[in-house]
């Protein structure tokens, strides 16, 4: 698949967040989020700005139309009036599983270029000539002047890390917020970015291609015994999305040595090994294997690659040589 393939995808956009927040997610905010669903067709929702009341919970739309959403027993968790679930991470960050795809939305804000120099990790989703999705994955490298380089990093993305290529795009100002990604090749697409004092994360957007960044920092092994909430769904290679997955999940162990720990669910108890910082800084991964649910059956599970942001976000997907893989992209956000 060539650069434009990969780099053509979904993008995010970052502001400030405002004190006024919903009572029931006190980081979903009063202000303006860029929303993008890279399998929208109409350009005027593939990355659109909409404004939100926090206090109300009504969204006012880049058409003018408004539409409130609707708490669930979560905190954080809304849906829409369309029966959209809508998941909120502890940075503003939210995923939406919607009937036209996956949507990310972000606080609107757009960081100065010199900001986002530096190397990224990347997991993305395109569509191929053969008319099925595949999940791309590398480092980008990008320089002071805004010019783009990608390296690719092994197998399945989880290898090391080859030397960047030549420059296959550029960062130019769009006056509606973000960047236009200018290729080499004359194609153009979008670029939103999001940062605050946890993480990054910039998304490149067109239609049928989702690509998200975020920086290539070493991750730490989580505490033992530490908690957390975890919101997930994916898209398959023909495109079609799993339902919400909602766990509760603990470590059980970890282990330096190795850079790896375990962790269960609790709705199935089933145990997985992760590694991290697989093969370069910043992955997040597992093989493929099995494990005992709470009625003490076998459970398969796929390989994975995933990408933390530090914002509550992470990006996960796999594909790989062996055909015999399943491959998909999916989005995740931690439970505040």
């Amino acid at each position: 698949m060539s650069l434009r393939h990969w780099l053509s995808a979904a993008a995010l956009v970052l502001s400030a967040l405002p004190a006024s927040a919903a009572v029931n997610c006190p980081s979903l905010a009063t202000g303006d989020y860029r929303v993008i669903n890279f399998r929208e067709t109409d350009p005027n929702w593939r990355h659109h700005v909409l404004h939100l009341d926090g206090d109300t919970l009504t969204v006012t739309l880049w058409n003018g139309e408004t539409a409130t959403l609707t708490p669930q027993a979560e905190s954080c968790a809304y849906m829409t009036p369309d029966m959209e679930p809508m998941m909120v991470s502890r940075s503003g960050v939210f995923i939406i599983r919607s009937p036209l795809g996956m949507a990310i939305g972000l606080p609107e804000m757009t960081l100065p270029r010199k900001a986002l120099v530096g190397t990224y990790n990347m997991i993305g989703a395109s569509m191929g000539d053969d008319g099925l999705f595949h999940t791309d994955s590398g480092q980008v490298q990008v320089d002071s002047k805004g010019q783009l380089r990608l390296s690719t990093c092994g197998d399945g993305g989880i290898g090391a890390c080859g030397a960047p290529g030549s420059v296959f795009g550029q960062l130019v100002a769009n006056t509606g917020g973000g960047y236009d990604l200018q290729f080499t090749d004359g194609g153009v697409d979008r670029v939103f970015t999001f940062k605050n004092k946890n993480g990054a994360v910039h998304v490149v957007v067109s239609l049928n291609q989702l690509h998200v960044l975020t920086p290539a920092v070493a991750r730490s092994l989580p505490a033992v015994g530490s908690r957390d909430a975890n919101w997930s769904f994916s898209q398959s290679a023909n495109g079609q999305l799993s339902g919400v997955n909602f766990e509760h999940r603990r470590v059980l162990s970890a282990d330096a040595a190795t850079q790896s720990f375990v962790r269960r669910a609790n709705e199935n108890c089933v145990k997985q090994t992760m590694l991290v910082n697989l093969g370069h800084d910043g992955v997040v991964g597992r093989a493929a294997g099995s494990g005992k649910n709470c009625s003490g059956q076998t459970v398969n599970f796929n390989a994975v690659a995933g990408l933390p942001t530090g914002l509550g976000l992470t990006v996960f997907g796999w594909e790989s040589s062996d055909p015999t893989m399943p491959r998909y992209f999916g989005l995740a956000v931690e439970q505040p």
